[in-house]
């Protein structure tokens, strides 16, 4: 599935935020960041990392996949919020 930044609903937004704050880490959301010029500071809470990432991939300087198939290795609560997108 591919997300274009005028399809970005606040039920994607949710989902993607679930879904990055699971599967990546400070180091990889820092370096996806920093990979598309954009400044992370070492005191920044991890949820503004998350958030910037999110942000990006709906301006589309970034992927996430969002197929079913990556939902469903997300625990439940996760993979629920994938069928509102």
């Amino acid at each position: 599935m591919v997300l274009e930044s005028r399809t970005m609903t606040e039920a994607t937004k949710t989902y993607l935020t679930a879904a990055v704050g699971h599967t990546m880490g400070r180091g990889e959301l820092q370096d996806k960041l920093e990979g598309i010029g954009c400044a992370v500071y070492e005191d920044e809470p991890i949820e503004d990392l998350v958030e910037a990432f999110v942000d990006s991939v709906g301006a589309g300087d970034l992927d996430f996949p969002l197929e079913y198939s990556t939902a469903l290795s997300m625990p439940h609560h996760i993979k629920m919020l994938w069928y509102d997108i």
